[in-house]
Parts: C-alpha cells; structure tokens; sequence
C-alpha cells in the first residue's frame, strides 16, 4: 500500500470498529487497481500490517472503470480514500460518506441506520 492518505485514514479505522462492535455493520476495504503487477501482494502485506479485518478486495480494472455507471451520485473523480455507506437493505445510503477521522460525523450517521 501505497497511499499516504489511505494509510493516514487507517489509523482511525479500529477506534470505528470499536465505537459499532457487537453492532450489525461490516467493513468492506475495496483497493483501486493501479497497473502494477504486484498490487495483490503489497494489499495482503498491508491487510496484516495497518489490521485491516473484514471483507477485503482487490477491484478489477473493469469493475473500477465501470464504478461510476453503477453509482452516479459518487463524486467523480473521487478522492481516495473515498467511503461509501450502504444500508441493511443493500442499498447506497451515501456515496460520499466522512471518513472514519471525521469520528462523530460519521459514527452518527451509521447509528441512524441501525
């Protein structure tokens, strides 16, 4: 991993995790594809090294150009790291969600929909 402020957002990703355990939400890490052949291995490297637990993938150059087909309320281009919140139902409840240093910000938005 790569990403500077990715890496930044991570430090503030367990403290998330901790204020919604035994809560019904799942975090899901999606990595843009960058062209490189090793991207795979330096994701899993940082999987372990930052704990990113959950749901992890490594997105395919199709699925990433065809993202904003799928969801045209995301700002484009959008800025990485970019959180999206999805609600119990599968559907995009903000595309355009803070992001976890916003702390309080994005922690009530996720209550409001349990």
């Amino acid at each position: 991993m790569y990403c500077k402020p990715c890496i930044e957002e991570f430090n503030h990703i367990q403290a998330l995790k901790d204020n919604f355990k035994n809560k019904h939400v799942e975090f899901i890490y999606l990595a843009s594809p960058y062209k490189r052949s090793n991207d795979l291995a330096k994701w899993k490297s940082g999987m372990k090294k930052y704990n990113l637990t959950g749901h992890n993938m490594l997105m395919s150059l199709d699925f990433y150009n065809g993202i904003w087909e799928e969801i045209p309320e995301m700002k484009e281009p959008f800025l990485i790291p970019h959180y999206l919140i999805v609600n119990k139902d599968g559907q995009i409840a903000n595309p355009n969600a803070p992001r976890p240093s916003s702390k309080k910000t994005l922690y009530d938005e996720i209550a409001a929909l349990l």
